[in-house]
């Protein structure tokens, strides 16, 4: 970025700093006819608002992180009762300098580099002088590199080698000047090129390869180096394999819809993703399962990667069925009854039970958290039968709760009249009366009495049986 009236270009210098390693800042850099630049001003935010009229907002982005690198910066953020300001400086000599301000450094780093590389920003390798020479440029890649890790198992043991790939060309970690700038995020130097890693990726698994070009691993030490350091790369990385197997597994794919409440209190399904025998709460970031198996000294790994197009179809059907996701899309709620706390939970064990068929479709299983009563989740139906008598009706109805539980409807007479839509089955599960029959039915059940098996009504009240129980109201009419 140039400021042109005064021919400065901005810039960034990459040093290294006697006691925080290396570091990148922000300068102003001048033009001249000579075929270099010389350096006219560092930035910070003691100068910044001198230029804020021509400096684009990245360049305040860059100012700004570039400031953490301060010394009055650092303390005020990692100075505490065990690292106080007089050893503040013996503390970035040790374990507390690599645990936690270098890390703090290496964010900041990483910000000003992918913004230098998202605007085309140059960068220089501090070479101790006023001037900035084209030598001393450093290249930019756009995109992350790539790696690949290779074991070869023989007779011997294990052969490991990394390899970088750069645009998908291998990028040599021998020549001079390689080194690994930042470990996560990862940049890593080669002679004059700058390289960056996806953030999950660990540069400590890189400076191995920059001092030697393979590491062996002994027979004796193989199944733990399997058990643990392979079978976790597995997970996160591209790995080769010769001498041992890496088996892809494409298990039956399902869902778990746990009901529960929430912290809230509102009633919700935490949805699972089920890939064989693993699951995985949906909105989790983890995408591989890796299983090893050892037999007769043959190294078996069985690996499961989630499918984003299946999950993503699944998500879309629920929220066509009326639900939104929350919970950082780990669990579902009816969009109706989102802030319904009374009733919620009655409403998505009915939805459960008129979804029998949606849930087969899906691939749905319904499991309930212990937080909440055991409710019946599968289909309630009704089967209606009026015997006419001479002065009365006898109605005969059973309730079908699936193939489990044939109940007679006079059972749910009390349940009606009094608005109790709680029923325990006879298994302790609780059932969730339709809410339509506490309307529908409730004066049917006002004047009927109990006859034992059936339900009694006097034939003057002939009109609740048309209203009640049957779409055609000519039914009964013509019989009586």
């Amino acid at each position: 970025m140039e400021f042109a009236s005064q021919n400065l270009v901005f810039v960034l210098i990459f040093s290294k700093h006697p006691k925080l390693g290396k570091i990148v800042l922000p300068y102003w850099a001048k033009q001249s006819s000579k075929p270099y630049l010389s350096i006219s001003e560092r930035l910070s935010s003691f100068n910044v608002d001198n230029y804020r009229e021509v400096l684009p907002a990245y360049a305040f982005e860059i100012i700004k992180a570039a400031d953490e690198f301060a010394d009055s910066n650092l303390m005020k953020r990692f100075v505490t009762k065990k690292h106080p300001v007089k050893n503040f400086f013996q503390s970035v000599e040790g374990e507390y300098f690599a645990e936690f301000i270098r890390p703090h450094i290496e964010k900041q780093i990483d910000k000003i580099f992918r913004l230098a590389v998202r605007f085309d920003i140059p960068i220089y390798i501090d070479e101790s002088s006023p001037n900035l020479y084209p030598e001393a440029l450093m290249k930019k890649n756009v995109n992350d590199a790539d790696t690949i890790m290779n074991f070869t198992r023989t007779e011997e043991g294990t052969r490991y080698i990394l390899e970088v790939y750069q645009d998908e060309k291998r990028v040599n970690l021998s020549i001079k000047e390689s080194k690994v700038i930042c470990f996560q995020p990862c940049w890593l130097r080669t002679g004059k090129t700058l390289h960056s890693f996806t953030k999950e990726f660990d540069g400590k698994k890189l400076e191995p390869f920059i001092r030697k070009e393979f590491i062996s691993i002994p027979k004796s030490a193989e199944k733990k180096y399997f058990e643990a350091f392979i079978l976790k790369n597995l997970k996160t990385s591209s790995v080769t394999a010769e001498g041992f197997d890496i088996l892809d597994v494409k298990p039956v794919q399902k869902i778990n819809l746990t009901l529960e409440s929430d912290i809230t209190g509102r009633a919700i399904f935490v949805v699972y993703f089920v890939y064989g025998q693993k699951q995985v709460m949906a909105g989790r970031k983890k995408n591989v399962f890796v299983d090893l198996k050892i037999e007769e000294e043959n190294y078996v790994f069985y690996r499961i990667t989630r499918n984003p197009k299946w999950e993503k179809q699944i998500r879309q059907k629920l929220k066509d069925q009326g639900f939104e996701w929350i919970n950082d899309d780990n669990s579902i709620v009816l969009k109706k009854d989102a802030d319904n706390l009374e009733t919620g939970m009655h409403n998505l064990v009915k939805w459960v039970n008129q979804k029998e068929d949606f849930l087969k479709s899906i691939n749905a299983t319904i499991t309930q958290h212990h937080n909440v009563s055991k409710y019946y989740t599968s289909t309630i139906s009704a089967d209606f039968k009026v015997q006419v008598e001479k002065d009365w009706f006898d109605i005969y109805a059973m309730i079908h709760f699936g193939t489990h539980y044939q109940i007679p409807f006079i059972q749910f007479r009390k349940y009606i009249l009094k608005g109790i839509r709680e029923f325990t089955l006879p298994n302790g599960e609780v059932a969730i009366l339709p809410e339509e029959w506490f309307t529908k039915f409730q004066d049917l059940m006002l004047y009927c009495t109990d006859n034992k098996k059936s339900l009694r009504l006097q034939r003057h009240h002939f009109l609740l049986l048309n209203e009640n129980l049957f779409e055609n109201e000519e039914v009964l009419k013509s019989d009586v």
